[in-house]
């Protein structure tokens, strides 16, 4: 990776971040890998249990009969926003410039992404949902937003940590709030029923640890903001509330 700036005068002005972005890419899972089709596992199945990904616990779930509207888009529009993630924390790490402390907190918070990306990623067929057609853009875009603030400094990556997180974590609360209004309503099946209350408690924890990026972006100077600061957070923030809307129905 090289960065090279020349004056004005010269008429050239180059900024090579290529090298950074593609090996960020080469993490990247196929978008053939998710399917709505039914799952050729049995009917019935073993998950992790609402604790760690890797706890030995496990909850018997069904497979859903038939797509639910409310779950199909959460779990379509959570897959692309936890793909995304992925790709902004391995380009941060990839491109990372900061103190050691600072590439830890970023290992970390990767670590509780790939956790979520899971769960998400085997949600595809166990609720037949239709994942986004767009996850090659909003992979390619997160790389890309990964490595750009890298490369422009620590602050810059947890102010992008802050950014990023604080629309997460109003985008969870108000699932966890449609799926109470669906499970208080009432007039399911026992088993979706179950699934509803299932991925309210997920979405929950993610919600929880998500605010705690949010809070260690905010400590590592995603609050501490100049006015150029400021506006690259609201345009992060509102690139991200953008991207919501669209994944949900695409």
């Amino acid at each position: 990776m090289f960065v090279r700036w020349t004056t004005p005068a010269r008429g050239t002005m180059r900024l090579a971040l290529l090298p950074h972005i593609s090996r960020s890419w080469r993490f990247a899972p196929s978008c053939s890998a998710y399917s709505s089709a039914p799952s050729t596992r049995s009917a019935t199945e073993t998950v992790p249990s609402i604790g760690s990904a890797r706890s030995s616990d496990t909850v018997e779930v069904s497979q859903l009969e038939e797509r639910h509207p409310l779950v199909d888009e959460i779990i379509r529009v959570d897959l692309a926003g936890e793909l995304a993630a992925k790709h902004i924390y391995l380009s941060q790490l990839a491109a990372h410039r900061g103190t050691e402390e600072g590439r830890q907190q970023l290992q970390e918070m990767l670590e509780h992404e790939l956790e979520h990306l899971r769960y998400f990623e085997e949600a595809i067929p166990r609720a037949r949902a239709r994942p986004s057609v767009l996850n090659p853009l909003w992979q390619g875009l997160a790389s890309a937003l990964g490595t750009v603030s890298a490369l422009a400094g620590e602050k810059a990556s947890f102010l992008t940590t802050a950014a990023v997180e604080e629309v997460i974590v109003e985008h969870y609360s108000s699932q966890i709030e449609a799926l109470d209004k669906e499970i208080a309503a009432g007039n399911q099946s026992p088993e979706l029923e179950r699934y509803l209350n299932e991925l309210r408690q997920r979405v929950t924890k993610f919600r929880d640890e998500e605010d705690h990026h949010r809070q260690t972006g905010e400590d590592h100077g995603g609050s501490d903001l100049t006015p150029l600061d400021s506006l690259a957070r609201w345009t992060i923030s509102t690139g991200c509330r953008v991207a919501i809307h669209v994944a949900t129905k695409l």
